[in-house]
């Protein structure tokens, strides 16, 4: 590293080099929270990240022409669980070895999205030959064998795949389904409860609840995961984004493009930011937002901006961990950043390829291009 490179890491929040922890990336957003924040991640850090290297790559057997690309995977009991074929795969995080694979379980359908939950993964993918009545197959499959447990099926397409308390939440519409919220128990596919005319924007549950918003009425309304019965009301229109790792408030948009941070409470409003919509990660300390080439930290206690960043390419979901803010730049290479001030960390050219947002977790860094996942170390 160069001594610039070191003066910049510094501006990070470096920390000693640390012991592998296990910090699982259990689904897109992190966990159930989406807050795209991995609190347990500390051997990638601001002194580290300088000096990861590449340590293995795999390029899964593709799946359909034009249904299937290779997703950032997620990471749970020493697997990286990624789509392989027209299926799903594990692959051992220290090797890259394949553990199994499922090549043929979601023939005919859209790239699966996955969780974790316990012992089983579960992934939903939707028809990708049909685009006025697309369905969805969700599979859960043992998490360490690859057999397949359990099979089920959604009449609207999977928007939104989420697993929180046990049950796993499936949102879509199409143009011959009206807009449907579906929970289905993840230990045998039960179906518990389902919300006609409702969505759910994005994968977040906070508090044992799930926000959600009738496309008819506008009304927003807070809904126990497990039971699917409304604990409270609110006329206001709340696309939830993500919710803080403490899951007492859910950060959600609104038609006029305000920032919203709702108590899970009650649904009542904590602070309201104008002109504020996009893409939000939280550490719960600060809330990262990304619309277009803008980077953005808010304060998540008053909804005060901190910073604004112009990252001269379109920006990803950015992902906070170890002491650093990371975002996937359309063009160039994954941005490092302060999460407290914004200020550029170390780059990395092999990181121009990374996709969507980068994976940091156990001490592993995962990239993917679409084509290609790749994993980095110090």
């Amino acid at each position: 590293m160069t001594a610039g490179a070191v003066a910049v890491a510094a501006l990070l929040l470096p920390a000693a080099p640390a012991r592998a922890a296990v910090t699982d990336w259990a689904q897109p957003g992190f966990d159930a929270t989406n807050s795209a924040y991995n609190p347990g991640e500390s051997v990638i850090n601001g002194g580290s990240v300088g000096t990861l290297k590449a340590r293995w790559s795999v390029t899964p057997r593709r799946g359909d022409e034009g249904c299937t690309w290779l997703r950032p995977p997620v990471v749970a009991g020493g697997r990286a669980f990624v789509g392989v074929g027209n299926g799903v795969g594990a692959f051992d995080v220290a090797s890259g070895k394949r553990v199994w694979r499922d090549v043929d379980a979601f023939e005919g359908y859209v790239s699966p999205q996955l969780a974790v939950a316990g012992g089983t993964l579960v992934a939903a993918g939707y028809d990708c030959y049909s685009n006025s009545d697309p369905d969805t197959r969700i599979v859960a499959f043992d998490a360490a064998t690859g057999a397949q447990r359990w099979a089920g099926w959604v009449d609207t397409p999977a928007d939104t795949v989420l697993v929180a308390g046990g049950v796993v939440v499936i949102s879509g519409e199409s143009a011959s389904d009206a807009p449907t919220v579906t929970g289905f128990r993840v230990s045998d596919g039960k179906r518990l409860w389902s919300h006609v005319d409702a969505e759910l924007p994005a994968p977040v549950a906070a508090g044992g609840r799930v926000l959600l918003t009738n496309v008819v009425t506008g009304a927003s309304y807070g809904v126990n995961v497990v039971s699917g019965a409304p604990a409270w009301k609110s006329a206001s229109t709340f696309r939830v984004r993500a919710a803080n790792p403490a899951g007492d408030r859910f950060y959600a948009t609104t038609p006029d493009g305000a920032l919203v941070a709702v108590r899970v409470g009650n649904g009542s409003r904590a602070w309201t930011r104008s002109a504020a919509w996009g893409v939000v990660t939280t550490d719960g300390r600060r809330l990262f937002v990304a619309r277009d080439r803008w980077l953005a930290a808010y304060g998540a206690t008053d909804g005060k901006r901190q910073w604004l960043k112009d990252l001269r390419g379109y920006v990803g979901r950015p992902v906070r961990a170890g002491g650093i803010l990371y975002a996937t730049v359309e063009g160039r290479d994954l941005a490092v950043l302060s999460p407290v001030t914004g200020r550029a960390g170390v780059v990395n050219p092999a990181w121009r390829t990374a996709r969507e947002f980068p994976v940091p977790a156990g001490g592993r860094m995962y990239t993917t291009d679409g084509v290609t996942l790749r994993t980095y170390t110090p």
